[in-house]
């Protein structure tokens, strides 16, 4: 190939590189972990943390703590630029952290507490206040992710030893509570309890940060929930009265973040032409709304309390808790299914800010029944993650065929087949070249196939909802790649009738392609199904 062919190549090669990583386009915080780092913990800095032992320990200033009492936590070892520290029980955020100086701010509703500046520190003194309503010998471990510098830091640095949740102390008389909750005249809310509950002496959580199973599911009322070992995140229950449907569900909340749960009532296992009924707080209340999923967005109808009564909710003890009465049949809105009828199930939880819901998670489907239910039928009913889709995987399977398979074999033939081949001419074409051939174009087809296929299951364009996560901020790009790949694997494949005045090109556009498609299939086999 010309020098002017291979500068043209490493140009072209080194442009879809940086498209292929422009969703990993670094962003620093000099201010303070973003709200995106309240779940995972990790800066959008773009490397990933370091895996050597972390130079810095995370100490409490006691080992115990009572309901509501207050601990401090220092962070020390190297110098650092910035940091960020959540309180765990059981996987779920717990308690109320207090900065002591212009060093530190509270962040994801207090539940952690980050950096206010990007200046060396050599460590960093704050305090943690325990919630009122634990369970006996609980234990937290504080979890920190620490900056050293802009591209070097650590995650998952735990406390130096657990802090006891204890309910007593010897030298404090123990005190017992009650719990009061106040509702509001609004038939669609009630007002979430202000008072807290201080358990009896003694009692223990079977299974502190879980929703415990039903027993009354499949006797007394119906259930669908995703109860494992009787361990649940929520369970949907429901009894037929007559013309309507008494609904119930709870949901075990994560952190103090307004939340919401929604049940759907599908004609599929997927996504899409569902009819939703939700429970999301809001300014201290629970409201049961009704809404509908056009294809991948949810959208509320214009009655939002249509075919609802009785509506009631409330959060305690961390769980979020509603109650409605549904009619089976509201035949003013289509959009309201008819539950007379048999649906396959399914529930979706994510987090609300101002009373509107933030989507949910793609990269973990939201579980569905695997069977159409009867909701007048006594049914208990565990939700699994939605089946494979079989034509995602089909054209995932023709994508790596394609391009680290065929296109491997076809760029490497006519880089070296030329010297290892030189007299082997069948039908008067050297076999190298038939070789390449034949293999890229048969990948241009089965592109073109397993782009087909996608257009084909997501009726049109396809969309990969952004999210939050390491390696997963890119992922919204696939598909407008993926059509920049088919466009130029076309163009490559015309180009061949010029033969000799084509090669340069074909060259150029060849090999960048191959490069970053190669990288690309890898990368897609994390993709969401």
């Amino acid at each position: 190939m010309p020098s002017s062919s291979k500068t043209l190549a490493g140009t072209l090669t080194v442009l879809i590189g940086l498209l292929s990583h422009c969703g990993h386009v670094a962003h620093a915080y000099s201010s303070g972990a973003p709200s995106s780092a309240c779940v995972t913990m990790l800066p959008i800095h773009g490397p990933i943390a370091q895996q050597v032992p972390s130079p810095y320990v995370v100490n409490v200033s006691s080992v115990e703590v009572l309901p509501s009492g207050t601990v401090t936590v220092t962070i020390s070892g190297d110098d650092f630029k910035g940091f960020m520290v959540t309180a765990y029980s059981s996987d779920f955020a717990v308690g109320t952290m207090v900065p002591l100086n212009n060093q530190a701010k509270v962040v994801c509703n207090a539940l952690s507490i980050t950096h206010t500046g990007s200046a060396l520190k050599p460590n960093v003194t704050f305090q943690w206040t325990a919630p009122g309503d634990m369970f006996e010998g609980t234990l937290i471990n504080f979890k920190a992710t620490i900056v050293k510098e802009r591209v070097i830091f650590w995650t998952g640095i735990l406390s130096a030893e657990p802090l006891v949740y204890v309910e007593t102390s010897p030298d404090l008389p123990q005190s017992g509570g009650t719990s009061n909750s106040t509702t509001t005249n609004d038939p669609g809310s009630v007002l979430l309890p202000t008072a807290t509950t201080t358990i009896a002496p003694g009692k223990t959580n079977q299974f502190p940060g879980h929703l415990a199973s039903d027993t009354e599911c499949g006797k007394s009322k119906a259930c669908f929930h995703d109860c494992e070992a009787g361990k649940c995140t929520f369970i949907v229950s429901w009894d037929d009265d007559g013309d309507v449907i008494v609904m119930s569900m709870t949901y075990r909340v994560p952190d103090s973040n307004e939340h919401w749960v929604a049940v759907g009532f599908s004609k599929d296992q997927e996504m899409g032409d569902d009819s939703v009924t939700e429970c999301i707080m809001h300014d201290g209340e629970v409201k049961v709304q009704q809404s509908y999923n056009d294809g991948m967005d949810n959208k509320y109808l214009d009655n939002k309390k249509a075919a609802l009564s009785e509506q009631s909710g409330k959060l305690e003890d961390g769980l979020l808790h509603c109650t409605f009465h549904r009619k089976k049949s509201y035949p003013r809105d289509p959009l309201i299914f008819d539950l007379n009828n048999d649906y396959y199930l399914m529930v979706a939880v994510g987090e609300a800010l101002n009373g509107i819901k933030i989507p949910h998670t793609f990269d973990v489907l939201p579980p569905v029944s695997d069977h159409r239910i009867d909701l007048q039928a006594m049914e208990n009913v565990a939700g699994e993650e939605p089946p494979t889709n079989v034509l995602v995987q089909i054209h995932g399977a023709l994508m790596i065929i394609s391009w680290v398979m065929l296109m491997s074999i076809g760029i490497t033939t006519a880089k070296y087949g030329k010297a290892m081949f030189p007299k082997i001419n069948p039908f008067g074409v050297n076999i190298w070249f038939q070789i390449h051939r034949a293999c890229l174009v048969t990948a241009a087809v089965l592109t073109v196939i397993a782009v087909l296929i996608m257009a084909v299951q997501c009726k049109g364009y396809c969309q990969i909802p952004l999210i939050a996560g390491e390696g997963k901020n890119h992922w919204p790009l696939h598909p407008v790649l993926g059509l920049l790949v088919l466009v130029l694997t076309v163009i490559n494949v015309s180009l061949w009738p010029a033969h000799t005045s084509g090669n340069c090109l074909i060259g150029c556009l060849g090999e960048p392609v191959h490069l970053y498609c190669s990288k690309k299939e890898t990368h897609s086999c994390y993709l969401p199904n």
